[in-house]
């Protein structure tokens, strides 16, 4: 009795390997694009206000936000363990997408504040699961059966995989986003401390603002790990 015939397995052309290609960095180009005039747009509305004034707190809510998603992607690029990786780059991933939601939220329902909430909290939880998907431990994907079927599941476990890390690489983008826009806040802030005269203030708001502008390039560069890690080969 023969052996049972198998399915082919799925190989790309060179211009269509060109084409997926471009389309993975033109998405992750439109995401950090769209981020990018999410955060702008929230941090121009809330410079030159204090936490006295009658927005305060939406001023320190948005640094607490964009202060938690910064230090997060931050402290994330350095974890090596599996497990503090997932957990560091989900709290990210809560905070951007709560950012993100909160905005578009907000933009929907006429800058209605229960809106914006309810937005914040559709936001968080859904690129926070998407955070914890893209980020976990993807050892057991490789680990894949022997048999007729080897060529078309390995195709799968293969795309899987470049689906993970293209979500992780947005979601690192988004988060090094929110902390460059802190540190341009409290740059901001700096300024007028200088132009007041308060030295010690200013350099008081530095340093965080310092931090956070580490944070931030540390965040491009797991976005760009995860970005080259993706690219279909």
């Amino acid at each position: 009795m023969g052996a049972l015939p198998t399915k082919p397995s799925r190989h790309f052309s060179g211009w269509q390997i060109q084409a997926i290609r471009f389309g993975q960095w033109l998405s992750l180009g439109v995401v950090a694009t769209l981020h990018f005039h999410v955060v702008s747009t929230l941090v121009f509305a809330v410079l030159g206000l204090s936490p006295s004034s009658t927005n305060g707190s939406f001023l320190l809510l948005l640094a607490g936000v964009l202060g938690l998603a910064g230090t997060a992607v931050g402290i994330q690029s350095y974890l090596t363990l599996p497990k503090y990786h997932t957990i560091a780059g989900t709290i990210s991933g809560i905070a951007s997408g709560g950012l993100l939601g909160f905005f578009v939220g907000g933009q929907l329902g006429e800058q209605q504040a229960s809106w914006a909430f309810i937005g914040l909290s559709i936001g968080s939880l859904l690129v926070g699961s998407l955070a914890r998907w893209a980020y976990h431990d993807t050892t057991a994907d490789t680990d894949a059966d022997t048999g007729a079927d080897t060529n078309a599941k390995s195709t799968r476990i293969g795309l899987g995989r470049k689906m993970r890390q293209w979500s992780g690489a947005a979601i690192a983008l988004m988060s090094g986003l929110c902390a460059y826009a802190l540190a341009f806040g409290l740059f901001a802030w700096v300024w007028i401390a200088i132009d007041t005269g308060h030295l010690w203030l200013a350099v008081l708001i530095s340093l965080p603002g310092a931090f956070y502008l580490w944070f931030a390039r540390k965040a491009l560069s797991l976005g760009k790990h995860y970005a080259i890690a993706m690219t279909i080969r």
